[in-house]
């Protein structure tokens, strides 16, 4: 007999009622993270709902799946947001987009942009074109040009403030230079 309990995922103590059973299947089917709904299981223990969990023979939805699903209200979130959102790594995430984004496969996404203070992707879901980092960097490359020629000309100077060069001292530290010692 307990054995039979133990192999349907009864342990000691209270019996699961039938709202936190559909609340732990509908957890595991859309591929939620468990820790982060504990709140929805008064009285329950992490450890005896993965258990329980565990036991259900419910397969939970992939992890692709997840990430889609997450994508799918249209909101723009990068590698990092979807990462911390689904409690993956941010590496698996990457690793998950890139065949995602790509146009010459099955594309599901798109990258809308890249943020300009650490280029990061930003993902939305459709296809579409994605942005490309060249474009990124080369609207950078042109604004600071464009910086640096406005800034000579606003700070042009004949140099007329500088003092005049003392001769004397002009050839000891020629003589310094050419010889590699201080001059005698």
């Amino acid at each position: 007999m307990a054995a039979k309990k133990r192999a349907q995922g009864d342990v000691k103590g209270t019996q699961w009622t039938h709202e936190e059973l559909r609340i732990l299947r509908g957890l595991k089917e859309r591929g939620a993270v468990l820790k982060k709904h504990m709140h929805l299981l008064p009285g329950r223990t992490y450890e005896a709902a993965v258990y329980k969990q565990t036991h259900m023979a419910i397969k939970p939805i992939s992890t692709s799946q997840r990430v889609r699903n997450l994508l799918s209200d249209g909101v723009e979130r990068t590698a990092r947001e979807i990462a911390d959102t689904l409690g993956l790594a941010r590496k698996t995430v990457s690793d998950l987009m890139r065949p995602a984004t790509n146009p010459n496969g099955n594309q599901w996404a798109h990258v809308s942009r890249i943020t300009e203070s650490y280029p990061q992707l930003v993902y939305v879901i459709g296809p579409g074109e994605n942005a490309r980092y060249g474009d990124f960097l080369a609207a950078n490359l042109a604004d600071e040009e464009e910086s640096d020629d406005v800034l000579d000309a606003r700070h042009r100077s004949n140099a007329a403030w500088w003092p005049r060069a003392d001769l004397v001292v002009v050839s000891a530290i020629n003589a310094m230079v050419c010889t590699g010692r201080a001059a005698a």
